[in-house]
């Protein structure tokens, strides 16, 4: 009797890795690294430019390109300068001593939607999300689903934009490295992430000093 042959194993399919095409922007960049970023003369006498802060603006910058918002409500290109400008002179675009207030650009985005200067965003707004926890399992699920994540690091902010074996490749908007394994630890404190929404943008948002309790 002719033995019958083994079926031959199936292979393991291996991941592929993604790479989202997301804008590498520094905040080192002229014409707006030598710019006073937020109000910074009043909170801080030496360092006072967008190169010297604005990690979390330029990281924002790259995600609203990214989904293509290349252009502010009244057609001039959104960059660090442009954005920064606009948060300065919203009531609520920067909170205490130049933290960014990522609720307050979706509101830049429904605006940019309705201005029609950006017909490659085909949403009506992004919505900023803020991610539950440190895993880097929603991170990459979120680059799965096409959405980069901007990272918080200890005084730092990055963005998230594909993967590579075991990490993460990333934009960094100061520093020249491409890997959450590049100082970072493979790690990160917190995350959030602008996803396209059709919402009214309708936000809750309190504010106070670490003193406070919100009952």
């Amino acid at each position: 009797m002719t033995p019958t042959p083994s079926p031959t194993p199936t292979p393991t399919p291996t991941p592929s890795e993604i790479n989202l095409n997301v804008p590498l922007i520094k905040q080192s960049d002229d014409p707006w690294q030598s710019q006073e970023y937020d109000t910074a003369h009043l909170w801080n006498s030496i360092s006072t430019t967008i190169h010297d802060w604005g990690c979390a603006l330029t990281s924002a910058v790259m995600a609203l390109q990214y989904n293509g918002i290349t252009k502010m409500p009244d057609n001039t290109p959104l960059d660090p300068a442009s954005l920064n400008a606009w948060l300065k002179s919203q009531p609520d675009g920067y909170i205490g001593n130049g933290l960014v207030n990522w609720l307050a650009i979706p509101r830049l985005t429904r605006l940019a939607k309705l201005s029609f200067n950006n017909p490659d965003f085909t949403s009506d707004a992004l919505e900023y999300k803020r991610i539950q926890g440190n895993s880097n399992e929603s991170i990459a699920a979120d680059l799965k689903n096409g959405l980069p994540d901007i990272l918080e690091e200890p005084g730092h902010f990055i963005i998230a934009k594909g993967t590579q074996g075991s990490t993460f490749t990333i934009n960094d908007p100061y520093y020249d490295r491409s890997l959450l394994t590049d100082t970072y630890n493979n790690s990160f404190l917190h995350a959030g992430k602008f996803v396209p929404s059709h919402t009214d943008l309708s936000y809750l948002m309190f504010t106070g000093s670490q003193s406070l309790s919100f009952d």
